[in-house]
């Protein structure tokens, strides 16, 4: 089966997506574990 224009532009950006999406939840993962540590940091003092 021959792949329609849109297909085939959804496949060229398909591990781009998923890059994007990767990165984004590790930099929430981060802020999360930037929160925590200043939850213990206040804790601490």
């Amino acid at each position: 089966m021959r792949k329609s224009s849109k297909e085939k532009r959804n496949d060229r950006t398909k591990p781009l997506k998923k890059l994007i999406k990767f990165v984004l939840k590790r930099e929430k993962q981060k802020n999360i574990d930037i929160e925590r540590g200043r939850e213990s940091a206040k804790i601490a003092f």
